[in-house]
């Protein structure tokens, strides 16, 4: 949808209408803060801001030609190993990408992945579950 030539105007509609439907399916357990979501569409409303946001998929999924850089990262993707310590966090609940996502990837992560999936989350978990995100992040740091 985000590729169509329409999407800023549908994703706009309406007071961006179609941002409160996309964030409940995203994190449908989620109640969703009013200020921070009036907040996140004055962002949105501001000039060029949405097309910016849409831009990233629409670069991503091909409607605008890639960069050299971009294809040659891509060409490698999921073939190089990471090759420091990583964190991976999952909402149990993410209605964008599912959990299963995780699975394989601890032969890419030599020095160590550490993958947590988050009960009772969805999409955003920094802002449904940001004291727990951020023990998380601070434990693995730590260590």
């Amino acid at each position: 949808f985000f590729l169509t030539p329409y999407a800023e105007t549908a994703v706009a509609h309406n007071n961006f209408a179609f941002i409160d439907r996309l964030w409940k399916d995203r994190s449908p357990d989620w109640k969703l803060d009013p200020d921070y979501m009036r907040k996140l569409k004055e962002t949105l409303s501001k000039s060029g801001t949405l097309k910016n946001a849409l831009t990233y998929y629409r670069q991503k999924y091909g409607a605008n030609q890639p960069s050299q850089r971009h294809s040659q990262f891509a060409a490698g993707f999921g073939k190089k190993t990471i090759d420091v310590p990583t964190l991976y966090l999952h909402g149990e609940n993410d209605g964008c990408i599912g959990v299963d996502l995780q699975i394989g990837m601890t032969e890419l992560f030599p020095k160590g992945l550490r993958s947590i999936c988050i009960e009772g989350a969805g999409h955003f978990l920094h802002l449904e579950k940001p004291d727990l995100i951020n023990q998380h992040v601070t434990d693995f740091l730590k260590a």
